[in-house]
C-alpha cells in the first residue's frame, strides 16, 4: 500500500495539471487575488 505522503503531491499535481490546462484563466484570477491580498487594499 501507498504512502499517504506519495500520494497527495501526486494528486495535488494533477489538480493542478488539469485546472491550468481547462482553467488558465481562473489560474490568473487566483494569482491576482493572491497578489491583490498580499500587497493589500490600494
Amino acid at each position: 500500500m501507498t504512502q499517504p505522503s506519495q500520494v497527495m503531491p501526486l494528486i495535488a499535481r494533477m489538480v493542478v495539471g488539469v485546472i491550468d490546462r481547462f482553467f488558465p484563466c481562473q489560474m490568473e484570477l487566483a494569482r491576482w487575488i493572491l497578489s491583490d491580498r498580499h500587497h493589500g487594499p490600494v
